[in-house]
């Protein structure tokens, strides 16, 4: 009952932050009974090997007893049991579409901290999740996803400053402390609606 926990999601690559993330976490809860992070970044484009790898980088060759590497699941049911037992979302993605785990994480009412680029501004905001503003922006290429010169997936990514996330973990916090329920989270299922996307195509469709 006196544990935190936390999740963060998204198959793993630069793009999402998630190293950057799971390493600031580390630093500030690593080893901390109060508090549990649970992994789900299994990246199905790299093979079982790959990302035995690159978890085990992130965690700087250690182990760490309140991380959780979760394995990749196959329905939403398994989905859905994870986003449950979260009480604390984490997606601090550079470029995002809708981050559709971290929303409806998010709308089951739990607190979140969210960077607040892309397309998660059009439902993240202050007062259903602790926001991180970019502070400029960082270049796309990552030598995997992303190669310079190449006729697609080129430009830039928006940044932050990971002082402003290290702030967020004691923000989002005194929120949860304060209210284990995002009851700001839940009017999500209120504002995106089945009946409020239909409305909206017939609208554009006029």
């Amino acid at each position: 009952e006196n544990v935190t926990s936390w999740y963060i999601g998204g198959k793993f690559e630069r793009r999402k932050s998630t190293d950057r993330v799971i390493k600031a976490w580390i630093k500030k809860f690593g080893n901390d009974r109060n508090h549990v992070l649970n992994t789900m970044i299994t990246n199905p484009f790299f093979s079982p090997q790959d990302n035995d790898a690159i978890f085990n980088n992130i965690c700087g060759g250690q182990k760490y007893f309140n991380i959780n590497r979760l394995p990749y699941v196959k329905n939403l049911s398994a989905m859905n049991d994870v986003m449950n037992s979260a009480d604390i979302v984490l997606d601090c993605s550079l470029s995002e579409a809708w981050s559709l785990p971290s929303f409806h994480t998010v709308g089951l009412g739990k607190h979140a901290i969210i960077h607040h680029a892309s397309a998660m501004k059009e439902w993240a905001n202050d007062k259903n999740a602790v926001l991180i503003y970019p502070n400029g922006k960082t270049p796309a290429k990552d030598g995997v996803f992303f190669h310079e010169g190449q006729p697609f997936n080129q430009g830039n990514f928006y940044n932050f400053d990971d002082n402003e996330l290290f702030a967020a973990f004691d923000k989002v916090l005194e929120r949860k402390k304060l209210n284990k329920v995002n009851e700001e989270g839940l009017k999500l299922r209120e504002t995106f609606t089945w009946d409020n996307t239909v409305s909206q195509i017939l609208e554009v469709l006029k």
